[in-house]
């Protein structure tokens, strides 16, 4: 069983992080310097295939994994584990995995529900968004992609700390 679940992390682990640190290093910023068109290919990147709730459930399929393989190695949250180089390692790596999803749920979602919010309601108006709608777009636009940044970068040390535990 140890050896699926193992796989089970560390596929959806990749997922998780490529796709952050993919979004961070190349989609956003081509976007940003696509003016126009960029915007539009943002709006529909979230609703393709369903990406943001195919992120959030790739990061807790990857931290409801990691916890099972936690509590395997550690021999039921022993705390001795945690006490060696290899056990601080992968508990620093878990944590900073869920502070990285709980940026994803909370910052990252939440900014993106309110887009669509603002999105919808400016599809029902014909006229031009005010300028405080479109600072408020701005803003929003900004908070994601500065989110998807910083959770890029945890879940890159979280996969270095990880990756090097075994050899601290």
């Amino acid at each position: 069983m140890l050896p699926y679940i193992r796989l089970i992390h560390i596929v959806f682990g990749v997922i998780w992080a490529g796709a952050n640190i993919f979004l961070t290093l190349f989609v956003y910023p081509a976007a940003q310097k696509s003016g126009k068109a960029g915007n539009e290919f943002l709006k529909i990147l979230p609703k393709t295939n369903n990406m943001p709730m195919f992120m959030t459930a790739s990061g807790l399929i990857t931290i409801v994994s990691g916890i099972w393989m936690i509590y395997y190695f550690s021999a039921g949250f022993n705390l001795s584990y945690f006490n060696s180089s290899f056990g601080k390692c992968i508990l620093t790596g878990g944590i900073l995995t869920i502070i990285a999803f709980l940026n994803g749920v909370l910052i990252i979602r939440q900014a993106g529900l309110e887009l669509d919010k603002i999105g919808a309601q400016l599809e029902k108006s014909n006229e031009l968004p005010p300028l405080e709608v479109l600072n408020k777009i701005e803003l929003l636009s900004n908070r994601i992609i500065k989110a998807t940044a910083f959770e890029a970068l945890l879940l890159f040390l979280a996969t270095l700390l990880m990756a090097a535990a075994r050899y601290i």
